[in-house]
Parts: structure tokens; sequence; C-alpha cells
């Protein structure tokens, strides 16, 4: 197990202890035929309140699930990046360091969304901030909860939703390959052969750059995902020394140097949409 993370087992017979609406501490009841989730999933759970880390990671793992905890919003990201998981459940304002200082779920969900588009759901207990609310999914967060104005069975719902709505885009984001040759990632009448470097659309071949072509080729892989221009940059050329207004202006340029040659600029459903500033998503 990492540094760091922690599995957690229930520490009351008659159920996990929890916060309830009015914020007591109290022991949640099992749910009455509580079913398995369609899939094992691995979970990391970021929360400093441990009577809510405990009471959610019990219903998960009850559920079937594999679940990471992390108290020290220090080491999430790292924490991340080692377990791999395939969900996350992020407080944004209540995450700690080991110096006990505040650290912005915000600022982690950013660094996240660098180097991952694993699905996060935020967890806030800010009934009233609409604008990090917006910021939020401008950055890339699937779901969010208020503290409170929720139960342990609607948290394993939006859990659910999220991980079937992930595999289904995973799935559906699986370029169509032609037959035999696994090379060959296709859009519609849009094709892109990695081997030879070569795009087409229809019957016409498009002249790209070496660097629009590996912008091309990172946006087609991900399809149907928002991806920043930090992870676009990252894919392609694999160092993230240069400043962001660079790595911005970079790929907004090779971006619509694409969209040009693909006559994509006026069209009615463009293959490649703009994320306002978070990045771009290849919808073809």
């Amino acid at each position: 197990m990492p540094a760091g993370a922690a599995h957690l087992a229930p520490a009351h017979p008659r159920g996990p202890s929890g916060l309830n609406r009015m914020g007591r501490l109290c022991h949640v009841p099992f749910p009455p035929h509580t079913r398995p989730m369609r899939r094992m999933a691995h979970i990391l759970i970021i929360e400093d309140e441990p009577d809510l880390l405990h009471t959610w990671a019990y219903y998960l793992e009850q559920g079937g699930h594999r679940v990471t905890a992390v108290m020290d919003g220090a080491t999430a990201n790292n924490m991340a990046r080692d377990v791999n998981p395939d969900l996350i459940i992020l407080d944004l304002h209540l995450v700690h360091n080991q110096e006990n200082e505040p650290v912005r779920g915000m600022d982690i969900l950013r660094e996240l969304r660098a180097v991952s588009n694993v699905p996060v759901l935020i967890v806030t207990g800010n009934f009233t901030d609409q604008l990090d609310r917006v910021l939020g999914f401008r950055l890339g967060a699937d779901d969010y909860l208020i503290k409170g104005n929720f139960g342990v069975q609607e948290l394993i719902a939006r859990v659910e939703y999220q991980l079937a709505k992930h595999s289904a885009n995973r799935h559906d984001a699986e370029p169509q390959a032609a037959e035999h040759d696994h090379s060959i990632l296709a859009a519609g009448n849009l094709k892109l052969d990695r081997d030879r470097q070569i795009v087409t659309r229809g019957d016409r071949q498009i002249d790209l750059s070496p660097q629009e072509f590996k912008v091309l080729l990172c946006l087609m892989l991900n399809r149907r995902r928002n991806m920043t221009f930090i992870a676009i940059w990252r894919h392609c050329w694999g160092d993230s020394s240069a400043d962001m207004a660079s790595i911005r202006n970079n790929i907004r340029i090779q971006v619509s140097g694409i969209r040009r040659k693909l006559y994509d600029t006026r069209a009615a459903n463009p293959l490649i949409v703009s994320i306002r500033g978070v990045g771009y998503c290849f919808r073809g």
C-alpha cells in the first residue's frame, strides 16, 4: 500500500460513524438490499474528516470496490498517480497538508487534470459559492455534492453513474481501426495513419506539420474527453518546463492550423471544440 494511504474497515457493528444532516456524529444504518455495483473499481477518497471518510469508504467497499483513503492534501496528486484510481472523491475546501495548512482542492484538481482524465466527484461544504462550482466544472470536475445535502446511497448512485459513463465514453472513444490495422484512427471520413503519419479526409490528403499531427493524434486518442493545454503539451512533447502562456499559445496555433486544413472552422458540428480556459475536445 502506498505511503499515506489507508484502507478502512467499520468501527462499529451497527455501521460506520458519520455526520447527520445537522452535523452531529451518528451511526449510519446499513442500506437495505444493498446491491453490488456494476464492476469493481479502485476509488481514491481525499477527505480530511475521518468520520465522513470512514462512512464513504465502508459503503463503497460493501459495494465491492477497493478504496484508498488520503487525508493529506499535499500527497493527493502523488497518490493519484501511484494507485491509478478509476474515480476520485475530492474534498474541495477541507484538505490539509502535513503542517495542517489549508490546501485548495481546486489546485489539486488543476494539477490532476494536467495528467489524467479520471472522473472526479467534488464534495464541498460551501452552499453558496457558485463561482467555485463553475470553475470546478471548467477545470474538469465531473460532479458536485454539497455536504449535509446527500446521503450515502446518493453518493453511491453518483459514483455508479460516473463509473458507467466513463466506461462508456472510453469504449466510444476507442478510435475505429481499419481491419487488421490498428495504426489507423478514424472518425467519420477522417483517418489518421500513425505509422505513415498521413491524415486523410474523404479522398483528400491533409498536409499537416509534424506539430499539428502530434496534436491531432493526441486529441483523437482522447476522443470526447476534455484535454487541458498542459495535458496536450505533455502528451506531444513531454516537457512541462515552458511557461503556461507559451504552452497555450503554441497549442492554439497548432489547433488553428488543423481546423483550417480540415475545413473545420465553420462546421455546424466541428470535430475539435474549444473548452474555454481549459483546452480542447475532439468530438468527431
